[in-house]
């Protein structure tokens, strides 16, 4: 297998985005064979103890797992972009990419800002405000003509949930209806979702596009890339149990097993909740083997050191354990589900901004409870939901019987 594709693969419409699914076991292996596999696995040691291993600090994953979070997914809109000017039979001039939430990175943004391209910032949230106040004067027509391609990123950004909350979202929708301009118009699914009910935007923007979904193969490439392009060269990522090299590719006698097939699966494919996941279950040695140390320790302990030396040129390891998931509060569960809820719409509201688009009654310390279970981060003022935890928020919601967005 190739360690890179010779074109990004092309963005298809968003409602044929699959997400990965978990591996299963040699179909034609005997139960019997199955219980002996167990019942071995049960009696071995792991490759390294858990109460040897503490989380990585902030400051080291930066340097071996550095951001952005977002892949390749700036070649693939690219080419897809190409792919579309150069398309005499579409009958739109605009382009919506539909994107998942939790994308801090603002990849259409940041796509075509490095394009070059013109891009039409959201209007700030002081401004959305000011307009759910009696009396607002009208909006005056947003005025999108200009040469070349425009972006609008982040659609989100551009409403609050709220009756006069719209105004903003509807006066664009307006423009794009008019103007002859190519423009391609970002947004998070979740926010499609709603604004596509609330203000019919799915009749004034074609079908949306999105990337495929991060499989374990496309999660090894680029998680390969990031080590040999950055400061985590020479650094294994190695699973405590076995001790094997997860970023090994598939068919290495030392490989790391499903562990990558299991994150896509987990993360839905979504590349920068692959990687927030990956970063959380980073793990260092408390002890680090070296070889006084390792000389010192039982049998089991010198084979594993000496397995960890067989790479030439490692400068150290990292294990990688599955992260832990976050439990919605038992108490206030309703008012959790309605801010995570509120939170993935918005991609990000203030406390202030989160009264003025829920329900809730009454005092409730339901926020502070999300920020601590890790649902929920604190971001230049604003809360917004953690890119890890998004697989459980989006369960949770799920099985209350939320509207979803389609990631």
């Amino acid at each position: 297998m190739k360690e890179e594709d010779d074109e990004p693969p092309p963005f298809r419409p968003a409602r044929a985005f699959t997400r990965p699914s978990m591996p299963t076991d040699e179909r034609l292996r005997s139960l019997g064979a199955r219980l002996r596999s167990l019942l071995r696995e049960q009696e071995e040691k792991p490759f390294i103890a858990d109460e040897r291993l503490q989380k990585a600090t902030a400051g080291r994953l930066d340097r071996l797992v550095a951001p952005p979070a977002r892949g390749p997914l700036h070649a693939e809109l690219e080419a897809c972009v190409v792919d579309w000017r150069a398309d005499d039979a579409t009958l739109s001039t605009h382009l919506l990419v539909l994107l998942p939430p939790c994308d801090q990175e603002d990849v259409v943004g940041g796509w075509a800002r490095a394009q070059g391209h013109d891009v039409l910032s959201p209007p700030d949230r002081t401004t959305l405000r000011a307009r759910l106040g009696a009396g607002a004067a009208p909006l005056e027509p947003i005025d999108l003509d200009g040469d070349g391609i425009l972006v609008v990123p982040q659609l989100e950004r551009w409403f609050l949930r709220e009756r006069r909350g719209l105004d903003h979202v509807r006066a664009l929708l307006t423009a794009l209806e008019s103007v002859e301009r190519r423009c391609v118009v970002g947004c998070s699914s979740w926010a499609w979702a709603f604004l596509s009910m609330a203000t019919g935007a799915d009749m004034v923007l074609p079908e949306g596009v999105t990337f495929q979904a991060f499989d374990g193969d496309r999660l090894r490439r680029w998680f390969a890339a990031l080590a040999r392009d950055g400061m985590a060269e020479g650094v294994r990522f190695r699973l405590p149990k076995t001790g094997a090299d997860v970023l090994r590719p598939e068919g290495d006698d030392r490989a790391g097993s499903d562990f990558l097939q299991k994150l896509a699966a987990r993360s839905h494919g979504i590349p920068w909740v692959a990687w927030h996941m990956w970063r959380r279950g980073l793990r260092s040695d408390r002890e680090a083997l070296v070889d006084g140390e390792a000389a010192s320790g039982d049998g089991d302990e010198r084979d594993r050191a000496a397995a960890l030396a067989d790479d030439a040129g490692d400068r150290e390891t990292l294990w990688v354990a599955a992260p832990d998931e976050p439990v919605v509060p038992a108490r206030e569960t309703q008012n959790a589900l309605l801010v995570l809820h509120a939170l993935l719409i918005h991609e990000e509201l203030t406390v202030e901004e989160l009264r003025l688009v829920l329900p809730i009654v009454g005092p409730s310390h339901v926020v502070a409870a999300l920020v601590g279970a890790g649902f929920v981060e604190r971001h230049e003022g604003a809360l917004r939901c953690r890119p890890a935890a998004y697989p459980a928020i989006r369960g949770a919601l799920e099985a209350a019987g939320f509207p979803m967005g389609r990631f």
